[in-house]
């Protein structure tokens, strides 16, 4: 199944301030922000919280932004832990070949690629995409 995204040819890193001032003065259009899934050997969400994108969509919601987010580690959580963190379904994966002589498993830890593909098949296409 395709993502109903329409992908432009044109990626663009925010890497000025006159980057973001240009991408805070947007209005009037529908935002994706995505903090997408993590692969690792381990995965602690204690520093996976998004700060930096959840303060920008709200920054494009408050200018008039339509915003939509698709967090795929926190909307794969199996539950709670203690101090806050939460437990993140994750499923094993083949190791990049740069890791292939390290002994231990490799995981993708968030939203399966199918649940990803769901949730952008019910969002409607957006004009500016950000990812983490």
């Amino acid at each position: 199944m395709t993502p109903n995204i329409h992908t432009r040819k044109v990626l663009r890193t925010i890497t000025t301030e006159t980057d973001f001032k240009n991408i805070l003065s947007m209005k009037g259009r529908r935002i994706l922000g995505i903090n997408p899934p993590v692969e690792d050997f381990a995965f602690f969400d204690l520093w996976s919280k998004p700060a930096g994108l959840l303060y920008l969509l709200n920054r494009m919601r408050v200018n008039g932004n339509e915003v939509y987010l698709l967090d795929c580690i926190h909307e794969a959580s199996e539950g709670k832990r203690s101090f806050g963190r939460e437990k993140i379904s994750s499923m094993e994966i083949k190791k990049p070949p740069v890791y292939r002589n390290i002994k231990r498993k490799y995981h993708r830890f968030g939203l399966s690629e199918e649940r990803i593909t769901e949730r952008l098949n019910a969002t409607p296409r957006p004009n500016a995409v950000f990812l983490t």
